[in-house]
């Protein structure tokens, strides 16, 4: 099982898309991580947004 990735943060942001950053997990579990699940609630009564994001891109640009 790999570890966690570090906590998201905002890069930067508009009226239309948030920039997050994160940190790639100091252990991947013995395999390779092929992509990260990302959801972005707009509130806490709101339903999650999925996204999806490659490993590669340890940086995600989400449409609000």
């Amino acid at each position: 099982m790999p570890d966690a990735p570090g906590a998201p943060f905002k890069i930067s942001s508009t009226t239309n898309n948030i920039v997050i950053n994160w940190t790639a997990p100091t252990f991947d579990g013995g395999n390779k991580i092929t992509y990260f699940n990302v959801y972005l609630a707009k509130s806490l009564d709101s339903n999650p947004i999925f996204y999806n994001s490659t490993s590669d891109a340890l940086k995600l640009i989400m449409n609000v």
